[in-house]
């Protein structure tokens, strides 16, 4: 170029001092960026990288420790700018006015002995004018996560397309005796890279863990995992920490996170980057510092992943079907004896589910496994008015002796005839024997008993009673 400089497009990205952040409105001379941040700044491309990115004014970014085959460096010798840095840019509204006093009455909500059902409400509430780092054509993947001052945070992923580098996370709070979520607003997001499957995971001892695969470029068969945690409610995060740094499958994180009787953290995540191929989990036995990967996998992606009573692991998955014995296709379920080494298959009673849907899967405080999943055939359930029928769509499931039976199955509808929208924005009818017809699931439980459940953009809220079963006591 007219300075001289040689090979400023392609070859590897180059590292650059600057940590990452909007430009400042004002001219500037020299800038060097802001102040502090997740991300350094990249520059010129790579030998993989689509025109649109390979220039050097383009801006890409990773976290410092991240490494790949696509960022190198190129030795500067010179002067450094005596250029102040910018200040980091405010909080997001996420982050804003959280409170910090826990509510007195927070484990007081619906009597347990009595159906509750409220009717869904949207979470995806995205700001005009969406044109990054928020977008409207393509929301999905949620995480959810109840904090411990009584809010809800979901955080889902904001894209134009799913493979693209402009693939960033949203989040949103419902906050604590409110009845509409805010509005969204970005929550993470590594400059030209695919910010792939959010996982949020209360530890029960003040924590909220949030873990995000980190793609080298595009798509999200190439992740590195990262994590970061909050000690106040989502306020304030710590910086984002790679702890899975190899760049390939295996490490796209599943909404399934949880403790086993051992203290030990599992983190499932798909072991492939297909529609079947299984999942694969991850252990921490140090509180999340490091972990390792026994090696095997249970049948299905986007597995939901529980420990049972005797210790075992057991999850359900989507893709790997499994005949019956009548030689009909059932989702897969799967039981671990060796944390994860291996796994036994065998037929559930469940449909299976294919693109655009994830299952569910947690133990509840009242001891039950709960299910959530959809039925894109009709199937023998309870129907939006407690009676039975065959229904089709989102629906409920509880197990009181570790998933061998599931007495308790219903519909998740109001039977309203409420007119909705799945995750595509195109409408469904929430009907007496219909529902939501496909989605990615995320559950979780507040201390009230109530059972929380996101697709890809409705917020569900009923308690174990509605299912249609109490647990014995």
């Amino acid at each position: 170029n007219v300075w001289g400089l040689h090979d400023m497009h392609g070859n590897v990205e180059e590292w650059c001092e600057d940590w990452y952040g909007p430009y400042d409105a004002s001219t500037q001379t020299d800038p060097v960026g802001r102040a502090d941040g997740d991300f350094r700044v990249t520059r010129g491309g790579s030998h993989g990288t689509i025109p649109y990115y390979l220039r050097s004014a383009n801006r890409a970014g990773s976290l410092p420790q991240d490494k790949s085959w696509l960022i190198g460096f190129r030795v500067a010798m010179g002067p450094r700018p005596a250029t102040k840095a910018l200040a980091p840019p405010p909080p997001p509204r996420h982050q804003q006015d959280v409170r910090q006093a826990i509510p007195e009455n927070l484990a007081v909500g619906p009597d347990p002995a009595i159906p509750y059902f409220r009717a869904p409400r949207r979470y995806v509430n995205m700001p005009e004018g969406n044109d990054g780092p928020l977008y409207a054509q393509h929301n999905h993947d949620p995480a959810l996560v109840e904090c411990p001052n009584g809010d809800l945070l979901a955080i889902w992923y904001t894209t134009i397309a799913e493979p693209g580098r402009e693939l960033a996370l949203a989040a949103a709070r419902l906050r604590y005796g409110a009845d509409a979520w805010d509005e969204a607003a970005p929550f993470w997001d590594a400059p030209d890279r695919n910010d792939h499957g959010p996982a949020a995971w209360n530890d029960g001892k003040g924590n909220i863990h949030v873990f995000v695969g980190l793609s080298a470029a595009a798509t999200w068969g190439n992740l590195a995992v990262v994590t970061m945690q909050s000690a106040d409610s989502g306020a304030t995060w710590s910086k984002a920490r790679i702890i899975m740094p190899e760049h390939g499958i295996r490490h796209l994180p599943v909404e399934s996170v949880f403790r086993m009787k051992d203290g030990s953290i599992v983190l499932p995540c798909d072991a492939s980057s297909r529609g079947h191929g299984g999942t694969a989990i991850h252990l921490s036995t140090d509180n999340g510092q490091t972990w390792t990967d026994p090696g095997g996998k249970l049948a299905g992606i986007h597995g939901g992943v529980v420990q049972l009573g005797d210790g075992r692991l057991f999850g359900f998955g989507r893709g790997d079907d499994v005949p019956d014995s009548t030689g009909v296709l059932r989702m897969p379920q799967s039981i671990s004896s060796d944390r994860g080494k291996t796994w036994t298959t065998t037929a559930s009673i469940f449909s299976p589910i294919s693109s655009g849907r994830r299952l569910a899967l947690i133990r509840l405080k009242e001891g039950a496994l709960f299910l959530a999943s959809f039925a894109s055939q009709p199937m023998a359930m309870t129907d939006a008015l407690g009676k039975p029928n065959d229904c089709t769509g989102l629906f409920a499931a509880l197990s009181y002796d570790d998933g061998v039976t599931w007495p308790a199955i219903r519909l998740i509808s109001d039977g309203s005839g409420k007119t909705l929208e799945r995750m595509d924005g195109q409408p469904f009818v929430m009907d007496v024997t219909s529902a939501e017809p496909n989605g990615y699931l995320s559950v979780c439980q507040t201390p009230d008993g109530v059972i929380q459940l996101l697709s890809s953009r409705q917020h569900y809220a009923f308690n174990s009673a509605w299912i249609g079963a109490q647990v014995p006591r």
